[in-house]
């Protein structure tokens, strides 16, 4: 079965939520007649980005990195004002005011440590943002873990994630604002990142815009780490396994083998050799890889090319030449990596590009993992490719500023026993397809299969290409607008046959 599908959109909205970047302003006055100060330079110290006040005091500085920064006034006649610590977040206000203090003589420089508000004034949606301080302290392994720990998010049974009780596939999960949907699942996360690559992670579970409208429950956005003007790095390894004295529930639980599950991530962030002129051009490398034998185990009581007889109600013949060696049935093998390079080409006009590779080789825990426990060799192998390329140019005027985005996506998933077609079993040196004619009629006591595999092979490829325009504008101090275009494009195919013998 072939198809190709087509979606392009085009979105027109005033919004304040959503912005890749957030947003500083306030008012600096006389801390002695508190009269407004026109032509006082507010400025961000780690990005060299600023403003300067207008004729009524106030200032707006426009797509900030989400992060924590020192933001600094100054003033011929006044000391100098010192905010450490100021918290952006993603499509967020944050207000800081100033009041100066007037002084005769060069004088010591005034520093206040910035305190994140109890209310945001300009949150219209229930929301939650992490930081990637946060994060850090968080006892979990993935990003998804992290989006678990958010008030409304809870795992199904089937392992996938639900927000405030809405379907897994009316989520939209995006990464640095480009979306990063599996088109064959809808909204289906594509791609994973390691932990250590974020910046922040927003959660969004009511009230959110129209330009998300294939959400419907809640919507991810995540941000990456962009580089910084040092070298930084980290790398962690660890093992561990899964241990249960209920051996009767969980088959071969409580053998302990420190080795069975392993983990090895790092990140590494700075200054392109050679390149970097002053810190502006930079690199973010992160990667994960996970080998996870997981928890339920079948015993190789059975090969797949074992003969059953289940015809007579007074006769069952079952073969059993297994070596009864215990099988890992719900295994995972992923790696993860991240490659995020950013050039300023000035304090104001930036660009990245960035790219994400994901690959899986996995077995789901399903109804085959019950009725194969004795026949492990028979259920299906699943394997997934993602791969997601992105740019971004984004320009910062006096008080408007643009963003343009295009992203290509490919997915590639197989679900197969054998990938050669052709195979047929002859002995477990040689392993192949077995018909299922080799079991006779059906268990009537049981639901364990004792030979054959499954026939069936899965492909579906997928090959994606969007696009997005955002350009806001500050039209007054308390009044911000915003209007995009965005597309996307999907060519879907796939491939279903059964094999027969």
């Amino acid at each position: 079965m072939r198809y190709f599908q087509s979606f392009l959109t085009l979105l027109i909205f005033s919004s304040l939520i959503w912005a890749a970047g957030g947003k500083i302003s306030g008012t600096v006055t006389d801390e002695q007649t508190g009269e407004t100060l026109p032509g006082v330079n507010v400025y961000i110290s780690e990005l060299s980005l600023g403003a300067a006040t207008d004729l009524n005091g106030n200032y707006v500085i426009l797509n900030v990195v989400p992060g924590n920064y020192t933001l600094k006034a100054s003033y011929i006649g006044y000391a100098t004002y010192s905010i450490t610590d100021l918290p952006v977040s993603t499509g967020q206000t944050t207000n800081q005011d100033f009041k100066m203090i007037q002084e005769v003589l060069q004088g010591q420089e005034v520093v206040v440590v910035a305190d994140r508000p109890l209310v945001r004034k300009d949150l219209t949606a229930s929301q939650k943002i992490t930081t990637s301080d946060e994060i850090k302290d968080l006892p979990v392994e993935t990003f998804l873990g992290v989006l678990t720990t958010q008030a409304g998010v809870n795992v199904g049974a089937d392992g996938a994630l639900h927000i405030r009780g809405g379907r897994s596939n009316e989520v939209g999960y995006y990464i640095d604002g480009i979306s990063v949907a599996n088109p064959f699942f809808t909204n289906g996360l594509a791609v994973s990142v390691s932990n250590k690559a974020l910046q922040e992670m927003k959660v969004v579970s009511g009230a959110f815009n129209a330009e998300y409208g294939n959400a419907m429950s809640g919507i991810v956005n995540i941000q990456i780490k962009e580089g910084g003007p040092r070298y930084e790095g980290n790398l962690s390894v660890y093992t561990g396994d899964y241990f249960s004295d209920d051996s009767d529930l969980y088959m071969n639980i409580d053998k302990l083998n420190f080795a069975t599950n392993k983990v090895m991530e790092g990140t590494l962030t700075g200054p392109i050799p050679l390149l970097s002129k002053d810190g502006n051009f930079t690199f973010n490398v992160s990667g994960r890889y996970t080998n996870d034998e997981g928890y339920i185990y079948g015993k190789r009581e059975h090969y797949p090319n074992d003969y059953s007889d289940f015809r007579f109600s007074n006769f069952w013949y079952i073969e059993n030449n297994g070596d009864n060696e215990y099988v890992p049935m719900n295994p995972s093998e992923r790696l993860n990596l991240l490659t995020k390079l950013t050039y300023r080409i000035t304090p104001k006009i930036k660009i990245s590009t960035q790219l994400i590779h994901d690959n899986r080789n996995y077995k789901p825990t399903n109804l085959a993992t019950h009725t194969y426990k004795y026949n492990p060799d028979g259920t299906y192998n699943y394997l997934t490719n993602n791969n997601n390329y992105s740019i971004k140019l984004s320009q910062v005027f006096t008080k408007t500023f643009y963003e343009a985005n295009f992203f290509i996506a490919n997915t590639n998933y197989q679900r197969y026993v054998y990938a050669d077609t052709n195979a047929i079993y002859i002995d477990p040196d040689n392993p192949g397809y077995v018909s299922t004619n080799n079991i006779q009629g059906s268990p009537p006591t049981t639901t364990f299969v004792f030979g054959g595999t499954q026939m069936e092979h899965l492909y579906r490829n997928s090959l994606s290409k969007g696009g997005k325009f955002d350009l806001t504008s500050q039209i007054t101090h308390r009044h911000e607008l915003k209007s995009g275009l965005s597309f996307r494009i999907d060519d879907l195919e796939e491939d279903f046959f059964t094999i027969l013998y």
